[in-house]
């Protein structure tokens, strides 16, 4: 890959469905007076009819700058809107018109799927915790665990940041369906800790009537689980970090620090430390949503807790 211009044959290729013959005098001028006036577009730097048979046709539009950049992906959407030949259907491809594509396609698709999570996730973790704010600060810290995993990903390979040390050479970019995949295992992983620990804060809770007790109680039970799986997953995907396939590499790295910085930072400090400030309020719900839960909550036991009796003592 050191050895290889990735950008030396990129091009952004428009390809015409025609309704006559393409190597027919007429159409022939037709495609280019078009070539000619992709290649008049902002950002290009020359267009040339590189293919033509039956009824279609394909030109290549050069131009300067990486394929995969948003000056590219500008020029992409003016070479669109330049007329094609009366009667004729453009479709744009190319790695540039491919990346403009998956991305707008994203995009339209993206805000309804962080809805649908959202609002799944926060009635599940209600019918679990029986509260109207732990769910909502579930999932606060769960995009901290997000935000700060994709912002090293972002330094490392798309800026290029410690390419010796990870063995890897930075493409300036970073594949778009990776921060998704990525995004829907680590808000699993990091909400399965979060299940984990704030159930047992929450069994405390109910046996001890004291908030600041149980985190403390709740912790200190489950706490080294937590880790321990933790560390646990890290060690498979260590390995795939040392993968030399760059999506692979990526994939590993971003789970790797996913996991490590969730459990380390996330839920053994700041859980904790949000639930003590919270106090009581971290349990509350409004009257008729407490008898739900009551009723229909998700709960380990069907029987209430007994609290623990003191054992005497012989004097």
């Amino acid at each position: 890959d050191r050895d290889f211009d990735s950008d030396a044959t990129k091009s952004i290729d428009s390809l015409l469905v025609l309704k006559g013959d393409a190597t027919s005098p007429r159409q022939g001028a037709a495609l280019k007076s078009y070539a000619d006036r992709l290649a008049a577009t902002k950002g290009a730097t020359g267009a040339q009819i590189s293919g033509a048979t039956g009824t279609t046709a394909r030109i290549s539009v050069t131009f300067d700058g990486p394929a995969v950049s948003t000056p590219a992906r500008d020029l992409v959407n003016r070479l669109k809107a330049v007329p094609p030949p009366p009667g004729a259907q453009a479709y744009f491809g190319g790695e540039t018109a491919v990346f403009d594509d998956t991305l707008d396609a994203l995009g339209e698709t993206l805000p309804w799927m962080l809805l649908y999570i959202a609002v799944a996730t926060y009635l599940l973790l209600f019918l679990a915790f029986g509260s109207l704010l732990l769910p909502l600060k579930a999932i606060v810290m769960n995009l901290l665990s997000l935000s700060a995993t994709f912002g090293v990903l972002v330094w490392v390979f798309q800026d290029g940041h410690l390419e010796g040390l990870i063995r890897f050479d930075s493409t300036g970019n970073i594949e778009p369906n990776m921060p998704i995949m990525l995004f829907a295992l680590i808000f699993g992983l990091s909400m399965d800790y979060e299940v984990f620990l704030v159930s047992r804060i929450r069994e405390q809770y109910d046996l001890l009537g004291d908030s600041t007790a149980a985190v403390a109680s709740g912790l200190q039970k489950i706490g080294r689980l937590i880790a321990n799986a933790a560390l646990l997953m890290c060690v498979p995907l260590a390995a795939i970090a040392t993968s030399g396939v760059l999506t692979m590499k990526l994939f590993g790295v971003g789970m790797v620090f996913a996991i490590l910085a969730d459990v380390a930072i996330v839920r053994i400090l700041l859980v904790p430390a949000a639930m003590k400030l919270m106090g009581r309020a971290a349990w509350w719900a409004p009257g008729p949503l407490a008898r739900f839960y009551s009723r229909y909550g998700i709960k380990e036991s069907d029987e209430a807790p007994e609290a623990k009796q003191p054992v005497p003592v012989a004097g």
